[in-house]
């Protein structure tokens, strides 16, 4: 609690009976998360992230070393957002700090690598001073394969958007980039989005793809209840190229791709059923939905072995207790799709 002293305690397990070595006190009033490193040393090292109030940031990085007798502090350092990852090719742990810094500068990312004593500070680069705070830093690759970490941040309590900054590390002392962001112009290219969707690598091939969102046909901005498409994408040759578009829901956990023929053709819409979205082919006027194109319904696993549901429904995927379902109404609509498609389509998001 805020109140009492966080200590860290190390055990070893002597005869049978677990037994204190070594504590000691720790600033901050929770611990965030707890790393042991890959430095390549014989000596156990860990970093531990702790929430703090002091000036710097709003949380401690410590990286601790033990000995067999004691704990020694061999790194400390302020941040607002970190990720540990392998930055600089040579198979161990790197930080990547985001730091913040005087009022209307923004913040700096700062790359802290092993130098095979202890972490050192090396290349730095300044963000974007929209961004007041930080979501999540995703390590991957741009599609020409540098290596780039991808930062999610708030410009607002109700607008995203993504940073991208590179680390060249073919070079002696790797050095980061930001791609996104021009300090010298304070141009920035990031992509702008609704708060709610993150970056993701919906492929699963290191490449992160980028969100962006626009309305659904029918539906108008600021409307309660709208529908969003959301747009993905990659950033290549100096700038962001679409690679497809999808619904995504967060809270159930999937993401359904459109087929290009769907793109600005095709809205969605809540039904009366629990869970349960139509896809259809959007006209204009008093009735909306030209074609019925997809049904898809999430329920429990025990409702669909329990045959509770409509029985022409396909099984699309399982997580645990819940199952993705999909039906596809008889149409001779152009942009009807197959349940084989649909199953292509469909991703879980973790």
């Amino acid at each position: 609690s805020a109140a009492a002293p966080i200590r860290m305690n190390i055990l070893d397990k002597v005869d049978g009976q677990w037994q204190s070595m070594h504590d000691v006190v720790l600033e901050g009033t929770q611990v965030e998360d707890v790393t042991i490193l890959n430095v390549g040393t014989g000596i156990p090292l860990m970093a531990v992230g702790l929430s703090y109030t002091g000036e710097g940031g709003s949380s401690l990085l410590k990286v601790m070393g033990f000995d067999g007798r004691v704990l020694d502090t061999l790194y400390s350092q302020y941040y607002q957002a970190k990720i540990i990852c392998d930055l600089t090719g040579n198979g161990l742990d790197d930080f990547l700090l985001i730091q913040s810094q005087e009022a209307g500068l923004g913040s700096l990312a700062t790359l802290v690598s092993w130098d095979g004593d202890t972490y050192q500070t090396g290349s730095s680069v300044r963000m974007n001073p929209e961004v007041t705070r930080y979501a999540s830093l995703y390590n991957g690759y741009l599609r020409n394969g540098v290596q780039a970490v991808y930062i999610d941040g708030y410009k607002s309590t109700d607008l995203m958007t993504t940073e991208i900054v590179a680390v060249d590390n073919k070079t002696e002392g790797a050095t980061l980039h930001n791609l996104t962001y021009n300090s010298e112009t304070m141009v920035s290219t990031g992509l702008d989005r609704p708060v709610g969707i993150n970056c993701y690598d919906i492929s699963r091939d290191g490449v992160i793809e980028v969100p962006c969102q626009r309305i659904m046909p029918g539906y108008r901005e600021g409307e309660t209840g709208a529908f969003y498409l959301t747009d993905w994408y990659h950033y290549t040759d100096g700038g962001f190229v679409r690679q497809f578009s999808s619904y995504v829901n967060t809270t159930l956990g999937y993401l359904l791709q459109f087929p290009e023929k769907w793109v600005g053709k095709v809205s969605v819409k809540m039904t009366e059923q629990q869970n349960e979205l139509l896809f259809y082919e959007y006209q204009w006027g008093s009735n909306p939905v030209k074609n019925e194109l997809l049904y898809f319904k999430v329920a429990t696993r025990k409702d669909w072995e329990d045959n509770k549901l409509q029985s022409d429904y396909e099984l699309i995927g399982t997580r645990g207790q819940i199952v993705y379902l999909a039906r596809i109404p008889k149409n001779d609509s152009p942009l009807r799709i197959t349940i084989t498609q649909v199953k292509e389509y469909f991703t879980q998001m973790l």
